[in-house]
């Protein structure tokens, strides 16, 4: 007979992997539609996707037995401990989940924590800790990567309805470095998925052109910061390179022809 513990215990673990599923498979569409203006030679939307769920796998497998070693200070077996410590699968998931889609900063702090408690504390956990830090920097790659083509198929698709102006100031500022990166880690606002959000849809989207701090507000204790934006109306996505260059060309020569 399934008690009400179990139930739950399925019930939040069906949810999970539910959420993972829709992630995914959002991540691989929204990527694939982003490659159609980038045209990427090695990290297409196969690539970025395969790396985020290989490193996102890697680090569920690693951190089941690191639970009991972690936590509770004794070692089992590899198959065992796996068996055991699936009770605490869903929370799990969930943690893992909420840091790919909300903070990836969360892998950062995970990646200090087994740093100090393979150093101080189980030499052994030494495995475990490199592990979980090539699915890091598997899961960084896959958002970086889908990131910076987010931004660049947004400059394309604000030339294509002829905001020249718009996306020269965005090839200027807008562009992913490692400033950007490393802000993206370390506020939990979904910025990686924002980007590829904004990158693909439809309609009105605001584009930030600068940042500056107000100018009434200097010298004081708090500052506050003014944002000069604009706003434009995209058209649907093209479905192919071709198109979008035709659409780019067009525009071009209707600027072309009011000077």
């Amino acid at each position: 007979m399934i008690t009400v513990e179990i139930a739950a215990y399925l019930g939040s673990s069906a949810l999970a992997f539910g959420l993972y599923a829709y992630f995914f498979y959002w991540f691989a569409s929204q990527n694939k539609k982003i490659d159609v203006y980038v045209q990427p030679k090695i990290f297409n939307w196969k690539i970025k996707t395969s790396l985020l769920l290989i490193g996102t796998v890697i680090m569920l497998v690693l951190f089941q037995p690191f639970i009991l070693f972690g936590f509770f200070g004794f070692e089992l077996p590899l198959l065992q401990s796996l068996a055991i410590s699936l009770v605490f699968l869903p929370i799990l998931l969930f943690i893992v989940l909420f840091g790919l889609v909300v903070g990836p900063g969360i892998f950062v702090l995970g990646w200090a924590f087994l740093g100090f408690m393979g150093m101080f504390m189980f030499s052994s956990l030494s495995i475990v800790y490199w592990g979980y830090v090539g699915s890091v920097v598997m899961i960084f790659l896959a958002l970086f990567v889908s990131a910076r083509h987010a931004v660049d198929t947004l400059i394309l698709r604000v030339k294509e309805i002829g905001y020249f102006d718009v996306a020269y100031q965005m090839e200027r500022s807008s562009r992913i470095g490692i400033g950007s990166f490393i802000l993206c880690l370390l506020l939990p606002t979904a910025l990686f998925t924002r980007f590829i959000r904004r990158a693909t849809k439809t309609g009105l989207v605001k584009i930030t052109l600068s940042v500056t701090p107000s100018h009434a507000y200097r010298g004081r204790d708090v500052e506050v910061w003014s944002e000069r934006y604009t706003t434009v109306n995209l058209e649907r996505m093209s479905h192919s390179f071709e198109e979008v260059q035709t659409r780019i060309e067009k525009m071009m020569d209707r600027v072309g022809d009011l000077i």
